[in-house]
C-alpha cells in the first residue's frame, strides 16, 4: 500500500487523497465483512415515515419527506421504492453532504453511520461492519421503521463480501458484492471453514472438521479462497476480528491471493497438469511469453516438434498425413460451381429455348447473344420464366451485334423457358450457362468489352474485386475465320457457331486471390472480333486455408507450398503443418535425395513434376529436412 491506514475523523492532506482512495478501494476488493442484517423497503414511504438506525446504542433517525427541507436526516421520497432506497443509501454513504435528495446528518451521527458499509440491491439495504483489526468502533447495530411494508431482519450468521474483480482459472469475474450462505454453528468443537468464489461469481463455504485444535480444510480446486472463518459451539454471530466478542465466530484469516506474496515457483515439486485434457493455454494470441526454455523435447499431439517449425490453420479440403501442403483458400459451400450449359441458333425475331437448372442455391444464369449484323437488343428482348435478365455488356456495329446478360436466382430445379422475342429478324446465336453459390447482390464483380478490327487478337481484361470470383468470357468473330486459341475461355465452353459468324463462351474457373482476368480469342489471320470479360463474386467469401500442393499447374498449389501435413484431416478441420526443420511422418525416402512436388495432389518425388518446386532433402527413410525453396 502507498499510504497509511485512514480511520473516521482522521485528518489527511490533499496530496494524499488519490493514494488514499486507491489503497482503500484495492484493499476492499472481495473483502469479507461481518454482516448485520437486511433493511427491506419494498414499498415507497409516505411523508414523515421514518427509519431508525441504532448504532452502538445511539439512534440515528432518517425521515422520508416529499419536500427535502433542512432537517438533518431528511431523505427525499423518489418516484419509486427503488429510487427512494437509492436516495437513502446516498446519504448514508456521504452523511456529511447535503444534496437535493438528502440533508446531512449531525456531526455525531455522521461518525456513527461511517462505522458501517451500506450495500444496496434493488430496495434492500444490507448493512455490514467496517471494523478492522486495528480499528473496530462498531459494537452493536439494529434497525426499526414506520415505513409501511418495510422490515428489518437480523442476519448475523452470514458474511458480506465487497465488490471486486478476480480471475478464476482464466475467467475474469466481476463480482457486484453479496452475502454468503448462512453458516451453521459447530456442535461439539470449534471448526474452521473456508469461503471461496468460483468462475461464475458464486460464493460458497468449504466446511472444515470440528476439533479441539481445528485446521482449515484443503482449499477446493478451480476456486479462489477469500477468508478463513473460525466457528465456535453455540455461536450466534460472526465478527470481523477475534477480540470483538467472546464466544462468537470470527474471520481468522484474510487469504485473498492477490493481497499476498508472489508465487514461489521453487515450491513446485511435481508436474503442472491442467484440470482437463486440452482445456488450458500458456499465454494467448494477444499476450505471449517471451522465451521458452526446455531441457529436452516439446510435443504436439504426442509428436515431438523440438526440431520443427510449424503453423496451424484450417484445411480447405481433405489432406492426408505427410502430404505436401500449400496455402490456398477455403469456402464452406465449395465456392462458385458450374451446373449446366447449352448453345444454339434460331432464325427470325425470336424463339423459346428449354433449359434445365439444378436445385442448388444462390444461382446465376449467363446468356450471350450474337448476330452478324447491326441489330441492337436490350434486356426486354429476353425473358427467363417471365423475368428479364440484366445486360452486362453489349455492342452493335456494322460488323455485328454481341452482348452478355445475366440473371440471379433463376427458377430452381426445373426446366426454364428462355424466350427471345422482338429481335430484328435474322439468324441469332446464343449460349446459356448456369452456376450456383454466387452472391445475390452487387453483381457483376467487374466487366469489360472490347472490339478489334483487322487484328489477329481480341481480348478484354478486368481486375476482379472479390476473392473467388467466377471469371467468365465470351467472344464473337466474323465469318470464315477459325480461332487458334481462346485465352480465358477454358472450361465448360459452348460454341454456338465456329464460323459464319462464330460465338464462343465459357469460364476460366474461380480466381483466388482476386486479380487480373483476360478473355478473348486469337486467330491465324486478321479479322473483326469482340470479347467480353466478366466476373461474379461468390456467395461465401474465401478464407485462407491449407490445400494439397501440386506441380501440375503454375498456380497456388505450386507457388504457395509451405510444408507437410502433421496429420490426416477432412475439409474445414484444424491442421498443423510442418514448415521447417525435420519432418518425420514419411516413409520410403531415399537417403540424401532431393525431393520435388509431383503432379498428383500432395505427392512428392525425386524428379520434378510439370513445374519445378523443391520441397526438401531426405535425411533418412522416414525424415525430410524441409527446405521450401525453388
Amino acid at each position: 500500500m502507498r499510504s497509511y491506514q485512514v480511520v473516521p475523523g482522521q485528518g489527511g492532506v490533499a496530496q494524499q487523497y488519490v493514494n488514499l482512495r486507491h489503497d482503500a478501494y484495492g484493499a476492499a476488493h472481495l473483502l469479507a465483512h461481518q454482516q448485520l442484517g437486511a433493511i427491506a423497503l419494498p414499498t415507497n414511504p409516505t411523508n414523515s415515515q421514518t427509519l431508525t438506525l441504532t448504532i452502538n446504542g445511539n439512534a440515528v433517525v432518517i425521515t422520508f419527506v416529499s419536500a427535502i427541507g433542512t432537517t438533518a436526516g431528511n431523505v427525499l421520497i423518489g418516484a419509486s421504492a427503488a429510487a427512494t432506497a437509492a436516495n437513502l443509501v446516498a446519504l448514508l454513504r456521504q452523511p456529511q453532504t447535503t444534496t437535493a435528495t438528502g440533508v446531512a446528518l449531525s456531526t455525531t451521527n455522521q461518525q456513527f453511520v461511517s462505522y458501517l458499509s451500506w450495500p444496496l440491491s434493488g430496495t434492500t439495504v444490507t448493512p455490514s461492519s467496517n471494523n478492522t483489526l486495528l480499528y473496530a468502533p462498531l459494537s452493536s447495530f439494529s434497525a426499526s421503521t414506520t415505513v409501511t411494508g418495510a422490515s428489518w431482519t437480523a442476519q448475523t450468521m452470514q458474511l458480506y463480501v465487497e465488490p471486486g474483480v478476480v480471475y478464476v482459472n482464466g475467467t475474469r469475474v466481476i463480482f457486484a458484492g453479496g452475502s454468503t450462505a448462512t453458516v451453521t454453528a459447530p456442535s461439539s468443537h470449534p471448526r474452521i471453514d473456508v469461503l471461496t468464489i468460483d468462475n461464475t461469481g458464486t460464493l460458497a463455504w468449504t466446511t472444515g472438521t470440528e476439533a479441539s485444535s481445528p485446521t482449515a480444510p484443503a482449499y477446493p480446486a478451480n476456486k479462489v479462497a477469500l477468508c478463513e472463518l473460525y466457528n465456535v459451539v453455540s455461536e450466534t454471530a460472526l465478527y470481523d476480528n477475534e477480540n470483538q466478542q467472546s464466544g462468537q465466530g470470527y474471520i481468522s484469516n484474510d487469504v485473498r491471493p492477490f493481497l499476498g506474496n508472489g508465487m514461489n515457483w521453487t515450491a513446485f515439486t511435481s508436474d503442472l497438469i491442467p484440470d482437463a485434457d486440452g482445456t488450458r493455454n500458456l499465454g494467448s494470441g494477444s499476450f505471449e511469453w517471451n522465451n521458452l526454455y526446455v531441457k529436452s523435447g516439446i510435443f504436439l499431439n504426442g509428436t515431438s516438434i523440438s526440431a520443427q517449425l510449424n503453423i496451424s490453420g484450417i484445411a480447405g479440403e481433405s489432406i492426408s498425413a505427410g502430404a505436401a501442403v500449400a496455402l490456398g483458400y477455403y469456402q464452406s459451400d465449395g465456392g462458385v460451381q458450374y451446373d449446366n450449359s447449352a448453345h444454339g441458333n434460331f432464325t427470325g425475331t425470336g424463339a423459346t429455348i428449354s433449359f434445365t437448372v439444378g436445385n442448388n442455391t444462390n444461382r446465376l444464369l449467363i446468356i450471350t447473344l450474337a448476330r452478324g449484323a447491326n441489330s441492337a437488343f436490350s434486356a426486354s428482348n429476353v425473358a427467363v420464366s417471365g423475368t428479364n435478365p440484366t445486360v452486362v455488356q453489349s455492342q452493335a456495329t456494322t460488323n455485328g451485334t454481341f452482348g452478355l446478360l445475366y440473371l440471379l436466382a433463376p427458377t430452381v430445379a426445373s426446366t426454364n423457358n428462355i424466350v427471345f422475342s422482338g429481335l430484328t429478324s435474322g439468324t441469332w446465336y446464343y449460349t446459356i450457362h448456369s452456376y450456383y453459390n454466387v452472391a445475390q447482390s452487387s453483381q457483376p464483380d467487374a466487366s469489360a468489352i472490347s472490339i478489334d478490327t483487322a487484328s489477329t487478337t481480341d481480348t478484354a481484361s478486368i481486375s476482379t474485386v472479390a476473392n473467388g470470383s467466377l471469371c467468365f468470357g465470351a467472344a464473337w468473330f466474323e465469318p470464315n475465320v477459325t480461332p487458334s486459341s481462346s485465352p480465358g475461355i477454358a472450361n465448360n465452353i459452348q460454341k454456338a457457331n465456329t464460323q459464319n459468324p462464330g460465338l464462343w463462351a465459357g469460364d476460366n474457373g474461380n480466381l483466388e486471390p482476386a486479380g487480373t482476368y483476360t478473355a478473348g480469342l486469337t486467330f491465324g489471320s486478321s479479322t473483326t472480333a469482340s470479347s467480353i470479360a466478366v466476373s461474379f463474386a461468390p456467395a461465401t467469401a474465401p478464407a485462407l486455408a491449407f490445400i494439397n500442393a501440386s506441380s501440375a499447374s503454375n498456380n497456388l498449389r505450386l507457388t504457395s507450398f509451405v510444408g507437410f501435413a502433421n496429420s490426416s484431416v477432412s475439409a474445414s478441420a484444424a491442421l498443423v503443418v510442418i514448415v521447417g526443420g525435420v519432418f518425420g511422418g514419411l516413409s520410403g525416402l531415399s537417403y540424401g535425395a532431393q525431393y520435388y512436388l509431383n503432379n498428383s495432389n500432395g505427392s512428392i518425388g525425386t524428379s520434378p513434376g510439370s513445374n519445378t518446386r523443391k520441397v526438401g532433402i531426405a535425411i533418412s527413410t522416414t525424415q525430410m529436412l524441409v527446405t521450401n525453396i525453388w
